[in-house]
């Protein structure tokens, strides 16, 4: 899984019976305590800020901890949290490593193209 925050996610699968694996901003010890393994882009330390969300994240970084992830271990597929809807490419590339669960990214650009969107809807 890969998101910003992805313990909930992370907490659900885990009471499925699935191993665990993700990516995240956070890096929180309750993610790490879920996960078989984990990378997150901030690094907590003790009394120690993590930094501003708006400036830090980046979702090509998400990718990059995903590839290190998929190094040395085997995972089925992916599933996303917040933080990916507005990069597309990221997306892809994801879906090219490891296949996502639920939507596939040609179907979240279409839905991410508002125009396009509500112009086809019957709203």
């Amino acid at each position: 899984m890969t998101g910003v925050d992805v313990a909930s996610l992370a907490t659900s699968a885990r009471k499925a019976g699935y191993r665990v694996y993700a990516t995240d901003y956070f890096g929180d010890q309750d993610l790490k305590r879920l996960c078989h393994e984990s990378r997150s882009i901030v690094k907590q330390m003790p009394g120690r800020d993590c930094g501003q969300l708006s400036i830090d994240f980046n979702p090509k970084a998400l990718l990059q901890l995903t590839r290190e992830l998929l190094k040395n271990n085997e995972i089925d597929a992916a599933s996303l949290s917040s933080g990916l809807d507005d990069s597309l490419d990221v997306l892809f590339e994801l879906n090219d490593m490891i296949p996502i669960l639920g939507n596939h990214p040609s179907v979240i650009e279409k839905v991410r193209d508002k125009m396009t969107f509500f112009r086809s809807s019957n709203v």
